[in-house]
């Protein structure tokens, strides 16, 4: 949370950032945590609450009659869950030199964090396990992350706003009468993106710490994986029913593009159920089949989400505590 300050007072003028830092301290406070802890709780129990009478009018028997059977979808899922942590894995080679095997554990607990808790949770605790596991000055490593979320961060906007405004103006999507504002807002968004990137471009010197030619390649890399994310849900959903035109799945990728760009959201994949479910009419799809998708992903990744984070909290702990007295040893020798 700390960091995403840093990033904001550089980037935005000084009534948001005073905004930010009085934010920052008050979540920073044990007052601030509970009220962001309860905020968590009450939002999941509520939507779990809504999501649960929603599937009970349908009738749990055809939602869950209506759950894909096909191999070729959670092929596409397991492809898909994988994605981000293999992504971040050749970001972390690339800032740090460190193998992929060494850093998947954290970034599979990382993508829980930031999946399952808070946006952004998952960047402190990768911060946590760099400073812990890495042997590289803490400037170095605050600086490189903190430059790596700044262009994940901006590859993100733009990918989803170049995907939105091309399912927009070619064509390939309807969105429903209450989401038709939003194609406007993300217009105006595209171009206040371009405005920003050419303005980080100009001061990149001020902001940015890496080289630029460490800097190109950390964006080749979010650009492909937010291409492969894009590519590969798109891939999972058509899987299930091959009546459903391609139009429908676009219209429910361009609902998760904007789902997936609202700040400090937790549960996004029961959020894009819930709204799949309202517009289920609207592109054309049957509920049943819907429901029963977004349904089977969201229990799929919920459920490898706590095993891969028990196997590695499990496994890394004695890793952690046999380095951290390894490094005491080292320590003391040096003193001695």
């Amino acid at each position: 949370m700390r960091r995403t300050l840093l990033i904001a007072q550089t980037v935005h003028g000084k009534p948001f950032h005073t905004l930010q830092v009085r934010l920052g301290r008050f979540l920073a406070t044990a007052t601030g945590k509970w009220c962001l802890h309860v905020f968590n709780v009450v939002f999941t129990v509520g939507l779990v609450a809504y999501l649960a009478l929603q599937l009970s009018r349908i009738g749990w028997s055809q939602v869950l009659g209506s759950v894909p059977t096909k191999p070729w979808f959670y092929l596409a899922f397991g492809a898909f869950y994988f994605t981000v942590p293999l992504y971040e894995g050749l970001a972390l080679r690339l800032l740090w030199q460190c193998p992929l095997r060494r850093s998947f554990p954290a970034l599979m607990k990382k993508r829980v964090y930031s999946r399952q808790l808070l946006d952004y949770s998952g960047e402190a605790y990768l911060y946590w396990w760099s400073k812990n596991n890495i042997d590289r000055p803490a400037r170095e490593l605050v600086h490189s992350l903190k430059d790596n979320i700044i262009i994940s961060s901006t590859m993100s906007a733009l990918v989803a706003v170049a995907a939105m405004l091309g399912l927009l103006l070619g064509g390939y999507v309807v969105l429903p009468a209450g989401l038709q504002y939003r194609a406007t807002y993300l217009i105006a968004v595209a171009t206040g993106l371009v405005v920003l990137l050419a303005l980080t471009v100009k001061f990149r010197r001020r902001i940015f710490w890496l080289p630029r030619r460490t800097m190109a390649m950390l964006a080749g890399i979010h650009a492909a994986r937010l291409v492969s994310l894009l590519v590969l849900q798109l891939l999972m959903w058509t899987t299930v029913d091959a009546s459903v035109p391609l139009s429908s799945w676009l219209s429910l990728l361009s609902v998760e593009l904007i789902i997936a760009r609202i700040p400090f959201l937790p549960n996004r994949d029961l959020v894009l159920l819930g709204t799949g479910m309202q517009m289920a009419v609207a592109i054309q799809v049957e509920l049943q089949v819907l429901a029963g998708m977004l349904l089977a992903a969201s229990v799929l990744e919920k459920g490898l989400n706590l095993l891969f984070f028990g196997l590695f909290t499990a496994v890394s702990w004695p890793v952690s505590r046999a380095g951290r007295v390894e490094r005491h040893g080292t320590e003391l020798l040096a003193a001695d």
